[in-house]
């Protein structure tokens, strides 16, 4: 008669254990493993890049371009290439293009017959959020500037940028002025590519974001709302 308890109590503490492990994982685990996975792989298999050419847009120290040409077809030896411009993010005070930019672009997009430029700026505290804009219109304008020697096509090209860089493109692709005090204008610019919109709302984001995202753009765009 008393192997039955313990047997039921046996059951009863294997079930606490399953239901404890069971508790532990939480929802999307599986998935984020699998990404995790993919992106162990994805980072063993980066194709090698070419070194990049140094253009100077300024006199700043910050202010530089590293460029990669297309890497071009034999039947389109002669051909010029669509133009990407990359401006990093780091909530306009930090980051560079070589930390920014990522590891497939400047592989990804030669190999793809597309030249491929990304850009240093200035940044705050040093320059203005305004100033780093100008800095973009500038870059751009130093790009076209050399567009025979470098192959590119003054027609196509495109502004990329990710985080405060997505914050960037859209105003220089937005607000004139800034191409303007370059001595360019929308007609240069075929298109923009912002890869993220939180900075699309500056105000809401001081409002509403979290604290660590208002004390970023407290320290961006000040507390003057205009």
């Amino acid at each position: 008669m008393r192997r039955l308890p313990i047997a039921i109590m046996s059951a009863l503490a294997l079930g606490a254990v399953c239901l404890t492990v069971g508790a532990e994982a939480r929802p999307g685990d599986r998935l984020r493993a699998r990404f995790a996975e993919r992106i162990a792989a994805a980072e063993g298999s980066v194709p090698a890049v070419l070194p990049g050419t140094t253009l100077r847009y300024g006199n700043d120290p910050a202010q530089a371009i590293t460029f990669w040409p297309a890497q071009q077809r034999p039947d389109a030896a002669k051909a010029t290439a669509p133009l990407i411009v990359f401006v990093h993010g780091g909530g306009w005070s930090r980051g560079t293009a070589e930390s920014g930019t990522g590891k497939w672009k400047e592989a990804h997009y030669p190999q793809s017959s597309y030249a491929f430029a990304s850009i240093d700026y200035r940044l705050v505290p040093g320059a203005t959020v305004e100033d780093e804009a100008s800095d973009v219109a500038h870059a751009l304008k130093a790009l076209l500037d050399s567009a025979a020697s470098l192959g590119i096509d003054k027609r196509r090209v495109v502004l990329m940028g990710h985080s405060a860089g997505a914050h960037l493109v859209a105003l220089v692709g937005t607000d004139e002025r800034y191409l303007k005090s370059a001595g360019l204008s929308f007609g240069d610019v075929a298109g923009v590519v912002p890869i993220d919109g939180a900075a699309y709302d500056v105000p809401a984001q001081m409002r509403d974001g979290p604290g660590i995202m208002q004390r970023t753009y407290g320290a961006a765009f000040g507390s003057d709302p205009a």
